[in-house]
């Protein structure tokens, strides 16, 4: 399985999320930019606008020959490296992510840089009913948090009220 697919953090260049990620499907890669709807207010005006969950990274499955190709694409600034290696975010991390923000259950999103242990909760209604996260610590049931070991990161979904249940 030395040549298999895998998740790779590629780093982009300041709001260049969108474009990095179209370059990089143009080269028929495989490629997931999280992205998530939130309200965005003008003086005179509001608007729902989709931001990137993750500032200036976009997520490439890609074999290991293929890894140099990535460095060719305009907007690519780097890779994330985790422990010396190239960071690998497993497919069922990705899955998850695409899952939760597909379905909208989320009231709001965001980046945590570090993994904090707390309550696991079960997700009690929609489509992902049964679904399992962590709460963090000091607030209430309603933030879960996917991990995300390969980055060493974790994401925080902030859940409608009555969507989970402590376990």
């Amino acid at each position: 399985m030395a040549n298999a697919k895998k998740w790779l953090v590629v780093k982009t260049k300041s709001n260049a999320e969108k474009k990095v990620a179209e370059r990089l499907a143009l080269k028929e890669l495989e490629v997931y930019l999280p992205l998530y709807t939130t309200m965005k207010q003008w003086s005179d005006r509001k608007k729902k606008v989709q931001k990137p969950l993750i500032s200036s990274t976009v997520f490439v499955r890609v074999k290991e020959n293929e890894r140099a190709e990535l460095w060719n694409v305009v907007g690519v600034s780097g890779m994330l490296y985790y422990l010396g290696k190239p960071a690998v975010v497993r497919d069922e991390e990705i899955l998850v992510l695409q899952q939760m923000l597909q379905e909208g259950i989320y009231e709001s999103v965001e980046l945590s840089p570090t993994l904090i242990e707390g309550q696991e909760v079960e997700i009690i209604g929609g489509d992902f009913k049964g679904l399992r996260g962590i709460v963090q610590e000091g607030v209430n049931a309603q933030k879960v948090i996917i991990a995300l070991k390969g980055m060493g990161a974790q994401v925080v979904f902030t859940l409608k009220k009555g969507a989970v249940r402590l376990l």
